[in-house]
């Protein structure tokens, strides 16, 4: 039986597992087919301020929409309903502490910060908590408790720039940046593209050079599809170009690569996915394709050469071969029995290479650190205790 490692409220960033748990996973994978995918080397980042540790308080700070209505404050995590498949609103308290004491309602958007902490989108209150590397919670974003007097209602995604800022994608409000010094400023809704079009944000990546992209969403099923769009951070937004049409969907995932091509997942308004490459100067392929009308809900990039698809109706997160093969890393087989059905919202890659998962059937995020073994990420974790060379099979 599979189990399931619950880590403790020091928080499951643990940079000494990397060696471990990445040559774990990439032998595993590769044992699949027969390959090496062992990393040749470790994912460094360079220590700075994150936002979470630089912004002061200020009520001056502009927010884009007024705070929603809160919760009740609890503890605990949420229940599970029958079918698995939809999560029951968790109990979501605006107060900070440790990570196994703050429940998050709804967690989306998962990305890292410059200085190693976690970020986590509350699509359900359009909060943003950032959790550091030793555990502890706080508010980041919240017109009534975050030390950034904002929230982002229909919040989808999130990334950080090169230069510190939080990028903050919006369903119903557009794309806010959220620069160092705590200040705010729109980029869509009142930006357009060159062509005039608004701009329909569904997620946001930022590449190595600090290149900025969106992905768009079109549902209008006679309408034109949705586009890629890229600029500098001071910049104005442009189309990228691309050798495909993509009919109505959504761009759920981008994944930026140092040579300036990237990996985008695609969805259509009947569920199916197509995973495709775009070469920087735009050619664009397909890596592989589900018409299994099953959708998909994000994209991050692995350490391992490939990319993570999180796939929330099947319970699964693949792991895309750049070739084009994809093998689940999770799946409703993974936890133990009582784990339940996973809803992996979104993935993200942590700076030591680390797979984590938010988790909205559980309100959870997880840290995948072999395809046998999670660690809690937020309520309802346990004292951790490192795995040892034979739990990570090696």
């Amino acid at each position: 039986m599979h189990t399931v490692r619950k880590a403790a409220s020091r928080l499951a960033i643990q940079p000494p597992l990397r060696s471990l748990a990445s040559i774990a996973l990439a032998a595993e994978l590769g044992a699949m087919l027969g390959c090496n995918l062992t990393p040749a080397g470790r994912s460094t980042v360079t220590a700075a301020p994150s936002i979470a540790a630089t912004v002061a308080p200020s009520p001056a700070t502009a927010a884009p929409s007024p705070a929603p209505a809160s919760p009740s404050p609890s503890a605990g995590r949420s229940t599970r309903p029958a079918d698995g498949r939809a999560s029951a609103r968790p109990e979501a308290p605006d107060n900070a502490g440790p990570a196994s004491e703050v429940a998050l309602a709804e967690p989306v958007g998962l990305t890292f910060d410059r200085a190693g902490s976690l970020l986590v989108g509350e699509a359900a209150v359009g909060r943003v908590r950032a959790i550091a590397p030793d555990g502890a919670v706080t508010t980041l974003v919240d017109a009534a408790k975050g030390t950034i007097k904002a929230n982002f209602p229909g919040l989808t995604d999130l990334a950080c720039g090169a230069d510190g800022s939080l990028y903050a994608v919006s369903a119903t409000s557009g794309i806010h940046r959220v620069r160092p010094d705590g200040s705010i400023a729109a980029i869509p809704g009142d930006a357009a593209t060159p062509g005039g079009e608004p701009i329909r944000p569904r997620s946001i990546a930022v590449g190595p050079d600090g290149m900025v992209y969106v992905g768009e969403f079109a549902n209008d099923v006679e309408g034109p599809g949705p586009r890629l769009l890229a600029w500098k951070p001071d910049g104005t937004p442009r189309i990228l170009p691309t050798t495909i049409t993509l009919p109505p969907g959504s761009i759920v995932g981008i994944a930026p690569s140092a040579d300036g091509s990237m990996q985008f997942a695609f969805v259509d308004v009947a569920e199916n996915v197509t995973l495709y490459r775009r070469a920087a100067k735009g050619v664009t392929s397909v890596i592989a394709a589900y018409a299994d009308g099953q959708g998909a809900s994000d994209l991050a990039t692995s350490t391992l050469g490939g990319v993570y698809l999180a796939r929330p109706k099947l319970g699964k997160v693949m792991y895309m071969y750049p070739q084009g093969l994809g093998s689940a890393v999770v799946d409703p087989e993974t936890p133990a029995a009582s784990a339940g059905f996973p809803v992996p919202r979104s993935v993200a890659t942590g700076p030591d290479g680390t797979l984590f998962m938010a988790d909205t059937a559980t309100a959870l995020v997880y840290a995948i650190r072999s395809y046998r073994t999670w660690e809690v990420v937020g309520p309802g974790a346990a004292p951790f205790t490192p795995l040892s060379r034979e739990e990570n099979g090696g």
